[in-house]
């Protein structure tokens, strides 16, 4: 089985073309919701396992999580063979998002791409995670939320846990990530799971599913 895990200001829709492109595939998809503000980390992550679980065939199955998804394809790494991260998250901490609405989509479209091209066609995606995100910053309650997720989240080993499977990893960055730099996240990489995989594509940012649908869904194939 595929398993998809999306971001904090993403939606299952992120994978869609990843999905279109794996169409021939016999390996069922699960690619669920993943509300961030409304459980605590670890509950999210445990209901999610508990699903996988009840799903079986551990031994087949390939994880692969998008930005801040990238934590909980890594806490299920034992109901997986293979865990692929794309763009994920370094230091979490220290990232602040905009509160201005103009700022919040020109922030939102770095993120993503400078190919106008891929934007018209993300415009719905874009616009998705705009009124998001502007919903978040302008709300007492889900600031206090992200500030508490932001925590949960520096809980978590995940250096030590990325050491201890790394022979299952397979990193996935765009060299025009703004939130994870290429160059940074190699590094650490090499200082914490030296024999994991790594893939840089190139004009990709941060939304490796919805940048690079097509070159994603090969990596995939290649172990299923």
């Amino acid at each position: 089985m595929i398993l998809f895990f999306h971001g904090l200001i993403g939606s299952p829709s992120n994978f869609r073309f990843v999905e279109n492109q794996l169409q021939t595939c016999t390996a069922g998809i699960f690619n669920p919701e993943l509300d961030y503000f409304g459980y605590k980390t670890n509950e999210l992550i445990n209901n999610t396992r508990s699903v996988v679980r009840d799903k079986g065939q551990s031994s087949k199955n390939i994880s692969i999580g998008n930005s801040l998804g990238c934590l909980v394809a890594m806490e299920l790494a034992d109901e997986v063979s293979t865990i692929i991260l794309t763009a994920p998250m370094l230091g979490f901490e220290k990232y602040s998002i905009p509160r201005n609405k103009d700022v919040i989509r020109s922030y939102t479209t770095k993120l993503i791409s400078n190919d106008f091209y891929i934007m018209d066609v993300l415009k719905q995606d874009i616009d998705e995670a705009v009124d998001k995100l502007h919903g978040v910053v302008n709300d007492i309650n889900l600031i206090r939320k992200m500030k508490i997720i932001k925590q949960e989240i520096l809980s978590f080993q995940m250096a030590e846990m990325m050491n201890k499977y790394q022979d299952k990893i397979h990193i996935v960055l765009g060299i025009d990530d703004i939130v994870t730099p290429p160059e940074e996240y190699c590094e650490y990489a090499r200082l914490n799971m030296p024999r994991a995989k790594i893939t840089v594509l190139e004009n990709c940012g941060h939304a490796v599913p919805l940048q690079k649908p097509g070159e994603l869904a090969e990596i995939i194939r290649d172990y299923l």
